[in-house]
């Protein structure tokens, strides 16, 4: 599971090539996402407390405290658990951001995003 988000993750994130696009809402609401894939830079980010650390952290908070809204990341949650990702509320994201970060992220774990191997 946490391999095909990581890869269905950056297949979403390279429809953001140009400028402009990298600029664009749902681009910036899938930024923090990018800290999940990579446990070096969460830590890095975590120790040193970062903005986007924060916003990642909102989310995963905010998904854990209502897990049974969202069944679909439930499980997921156990595996970044088990990475040492958890959430902190910080309050930097808004409610309207971290509801289309969570729908982001059920879109990403029902393979809206994968490309299978050919």
């Amino acid at each position: 599971m946490y391999r095909i988000f990581c890869e269905s993750l950056k297949n979403y994130m390279a429809g953001f090539t140009d400028d402009e696009a990298r600029k664009a809402y749902r681009n910036r609401i899938a930024m923090p996402l990018v800290l999940l894939c990579d446990a070096t830079r969460y830590s890095w980010e975590k120790e040193s407390e970062t903005n986007l650390y924060k916003q990642v952290s909102d989310l995963l908070f905010h998904l854990e405290q209502n897990a049974a809204d969202y069944p679909a990341a439930k499980a997921f949650l156990w595996t970044l658990e088990s990475r040492g990702m958890t959430g902190l509320s910080y309050g930097t994201v808004s409610r309207e951001d971290l509801n289309e970060q969570v729908k982001l992220v059920v879109m990403l774990l029902k393979l809206m995003y994968w490309e299978a191997a050919v």
